[in-house]
């Protein structure tokens, strides 16, 4: 197959014939590529040539290897063809289309190989008071009406339940110490209308993380799983642990735990004795809790598992990696922290971490509080009922964050409620400065999150 220079690129153009039209959730579109070369542009192996079309705001350079859709092309040389296709919609309402030829080059960066055309995205809503976020206009498009409607009300993607919020450990990232409200687990009645009630809107994924606690501190664990398994309408199950505490269910009932999720994510605090016994300040935990993980693993045979680690010693990334093959002979998905955040000042960041950890400082990316995704991503209901607008960072159910209580309506009428309008129009004094802060944008950027949210769980 013959490789493209830039000359040749120079010779080559694409352009959109019409105008998009919208229909559902993607833009269907069809564009002319003129071939003028005396090459033949081939889908054929080792370097395709590629249509590349993405959505994008008007200001970008488009300088990057973007997420992007790419369709596979052949153009005989001094000829034209006409491709008809389609794209998800996204942010920004610009539809954007080059060619690439892979691992030779971009050709709208060697020749300004590029086509542009706007996309009128409809519109959700007209009157803002239609929807409890109607003040985020950046949610105002009609792809999101699916996801987030419930009859005439709206709902979130997924349910985040805490049944639990006590700890086996005493992690300094975490400011489970400081939380003042009462460790207790949530019981069964209370917890079955929560189900019952996110069914009532749709159902979905269920989320089972403590904030802050380890949800293997809960005593009737198998017993929630059973019931979301058994429930008409949950699609599926996750959550996060450390799993340390896994060692108090016998092999059969961690197997159904394990076995009945889509996703479990486990936070790995340390990579040694020392290292773990310094950041959750339980020495002598470190084996248990590897055990524990090995045996977790050693049970699973159909849950994505991935791995969290939040380390304070250097060179972390080959540690990481080191320490997945050493102990299970490969390498998990995984992300890797050695900077946190101070859970909304509840953490002093004015005393170092130990060894090479640090305080992050990124505190510049919502001076005003706004709301951000998370509140659509889940709904979070903690261990007494109350329900959270903000389900991140609120680890001891701040006043200004509670808008309602399952126990006197329902989840539905509370996510509607007039509490929750106000704040996505005011914000949340916590949420100044978060550095878990995830922009609205996340929804467009990242358009999968909507249709498997729990595959996102942690990592």
């Amino acid at each position: 197959m013959d490789t493209l220079t830039p000359l040749d690129a120079s010779h080559i153009a694409i352009r959109f014939t019409g105008t998009p039209i919208v229909s559902g959730e993607r833009a269907e579109f069809s564009l002319v590529i003129e071939n003028g070369t005396g090459k033949r542009l081939s889908s054929s192996d080792p370097n395709p040539t590629r249509l590349v079309t993405f959505f994008a705001d008007s200001s970008e350079p488009y300088l990057g290897d973007w997420p992007r859709h790419a369709t596979p092309i052949d153009v005989e040389a001094g000829k034209s063809t006409t491709i008809c296709s389609s794209h998800p919609i996204g942010k920004g309402g610009l539809l954007v289309a080059t060619l690439v030829q892979e691992n030779v080059m971009w050709l709208h960066l060697a020749a300004g190989v590029l086509a542009k055309c706007t996309v009128e995205i409809p519109k959700w809503w007209l009157d803002k008071s239609e929807v409890v976020f109607g003040e985020r206009e950046e949610l105002n498009q009609s792809r999101f009406r699916n996801y987030f409607s419930c009859g005439d009300k709206q709902r979130p993607l997924m349910l985040h339940v805490e049944t639990v919020n006590i700890c086996n450990l005493k992690c300094i990232i975490c400011p489970y110490n400081e939380m003042k409200r009462t460790k207790e687990t949530m019981p069964d009645s209370l917890f079955a209308k929560i189900v019952a009630d996110y069914v009532a809107m749709g159902g979905g994924d269920v989320i089972i993380t403590p904030s802050v606690g380890d949800v293997f501190l809960d005593k009737r664990l198998v017993c929630r799983v059973k019931h979301l398994q058994e429930t008409p309408g949950i699609r599926s199950i996750g959550f996060v642990t450390n799993g340390g505490n896994a060692g108090v269910f016998d092999d059969e009932d961690l197997s159904f735990i394990i076995n009945a999720c889509t996703r479990i994510n486990i936070s790995v605090y340390g990579l040694d004795e020392e290292e773990n016994a310094t950041m959750t300040r339980r020495p002598e935990k470190y084996n248990k809790i590897l055990e524990q993980i090995k045996r977790i693993m050693r049970l699973n045979r159909c849950c994505s598992i991935a791995l969290a680690f939040r380390l304070l010693k250097q060179n972390a990334k080959e540690r990481a990696e080191t320490w997945m093959l050493d102990n299970f002979g490969k390498v998990f998905p995984h992300e890797i922290l050695t900077s946190f955040g101070n859970w909304a000042g509840a953490i002093d960041i004015t005393k170092p971490l130990p060894f090479a950890g640090m305080w992050s400082d990124d505190t510049s990316s919502n001076p005003e509080g706004k709301p951000c995704a998370y509140p659509l991503l889940h709904v979070k209901v903690a261990v007494n009922g109350d329900v959270k607008f903000c389900s991140c960072i609120d680890y001891d159910s701040t006043v200004e964050n509670i808008i309602g209580n399952v126990k006197e309506k329902s989840l539905l009428d509370i996510y509607n409620s007039e509490r929750a309008r106000q704040l996505w129009g005011a914000g949340l004094s916590i949420c100044k400065g978060c550095t878990h802060f995830k922009p609205l944008s996340i929804l467009g950027d990242f358009y999968p999150l909507l249709d498997t949210p729990i595959r996102n769980l942690g990592v």
